[in-house]
């Protein structure tokens, strides 16, 4: 391998593929503004649907107990519109589920009664109120869960009432008290959160940011007849090479860093314009993580470039070429899914599960915890070993003519 030969080819490539309006959208324009417009447009979207939930009059049926009654009247205190029972034409599950009621709730047949038997011990089971709800409706489970809340502030206190008139202490109920701390830091919680988010996206944009200059650089020649051209040069098959993926890998690495860098703005600078977004909007991130994190992503960019590049030297024509892509793309974006599962930690299993493995130690760097960086340095190390094995079958593959040339 030759330094020189390889840096002009390198120099040569990139300035071709920078002067791309093609390269130019999907490295700068798709990473820089299209993708964070869309998080911030579904964010301010979802909040602007649960404002509005929460807000609109919810109605709802209440079935078993007279209007006269406490329980009744306390549920009514929520302000809720509560639909006369002569006027509901079918069940009211059956009215929850057309959307014409957003919550039902049934009482037995006695259910007062049924109460005080229970209390004095003459009904072994409870008696049962059940809540219809529509799962699929954001107003339907704000409806359940302030139902919820009164019907499970009127147990507690008829309990109390109880142990009272026997002459017990109504606390007896709660004989010790729970006190839940979390230990992780405000700023690893967000940093968690938007560790996962981030790291998925990367993932997705690092292999898309990769295709197009891959298979431009190799069947892109081969359409327009310029790979042989190339090959006739002073320069080596192992300068092309090497030069070419150079070339992959940098402008897959600055698509990568354009993406980190708008989406932590983003996501960190949104929380002045969205209320009530929480400790996720209001996360600092520092240069330290994004270095960190850029620098962890170079074996990953490696992978991928050269897996792009087999693919761009196999195929015969441009079309080919996406068409093979494709099931990759696939292929790639399941295990970066996967790492957004609850329980995927890092463990000697996942570190040995190509694009998981990355997509947790991004997570954990994000969250600040320096104490993986032993993990995240075997991680490196393994991603580098499958580039390496990845780049020497792109080499084999450019030095025969019947993969090169083949038709």
């Amino acid at each position: 391998m030759n330094v020189s030969k390889v840096t002009a080819i390198f120099r040569k490539e990139l300035k071709d593929m920078l002067r791309d309006r093609r390269t130019m959208i999907s490295m700068i324009v798709i990473p820089a503004l299209a993708i964070p417009l869309l998080i911030f447009v579904i964010a301010s979207f979802s909040m602007s649907k649960a404002r509005q939930a929460e807000e609109a009059e919810k109605t709802i049926a209440i079935v078993g107990i007279p209007e006269s009654s406490l329980l009744y009247e306390a549920i009514a205190a929520t302000g809720m519109n509560i639909a006369r029972n002569d006027t509901l034409a079918s069940a009211p599950n059956l009215l929850v589920l057309d959307k014409k009621l957003d919550l039902a709730v049934e009482f037995p047949p006695g259910f007062e009664g049924s109460v005080q038997e229970f209390f004095a011990n003459r009904l072994e089971t409870p008696p049962e109120v059940v809540l219809y709800y529509n799962e699929s409706r954001l107003i339907s489970e704000m409806a359940l869960r302030t139902v919820r809340a009164v019907l499970q502030e009127n147990r507690t206190n008829r309990t109390g009432e109880y142990l009272e008139s026997k002459g017990l202490r109504a606390d007896l109920l709660y004989p010790f008290h729970l006190q839940s701390n979390n230990v992780m830091p405000p700023e690893q919680q967000a940093g968690s959160q938007l560790g996962r988010i981030i790291a998925y996206i990367v993932m997705i944009l690092m292999l898309t940011g990769s295709a197009y200059p891959a298979l431009d650089l190799t069947v892109g020649e081969k359409e327009r007849q310029t790979l042989e051209t190339l090959l006739v040069t002073p320069a080596g098959r192992t300068d092309i090479v090497i030069g070419k993926f150079l070339t992959i890998l940098v402008i897959s690495l600055m698509a990568t860093l354009i993406t980190i860098i708008s989406l932590t703005v983003t996501m960190t600078q949104a929380g002045s314009l969205m209320k009530g977004a929480g400790d996720l909007l209001s996360f600092q991130i520092g240069p330290r993580v994004i270095i960190s994190v850029l620098v962890f992503l170079i074996p990953v960019g490696m992978f991928f470039s050269a897996l792009l590049m087999a693919v761009g030297i196999y195929a015969r024509t441009m079309k080919e070429g996406q068409s093979y892509s494709q099931p990759l793309f696939m292929l790639m974006i399941l295990p970066a899914a996967m790492s957004m599962l609850p329980g995927m930690e890092l463990s000697l299993k996942t570190i040995f599960m190509p694009v998981v493995n990355a997509s947790l130690v991004i997570r954990e760097l994000f969250m600040q915890n320096w104490s993986i960086l032993p993990t995240a340095a075997a991680v490196f190390g393994l991603n580098l070993l499958m580039a390496a094995l990845l780049l020497w079958v792109v080499y084999r593959m450019f030095h025969r003519e019947s993969v090169l040339f083949r038709s």
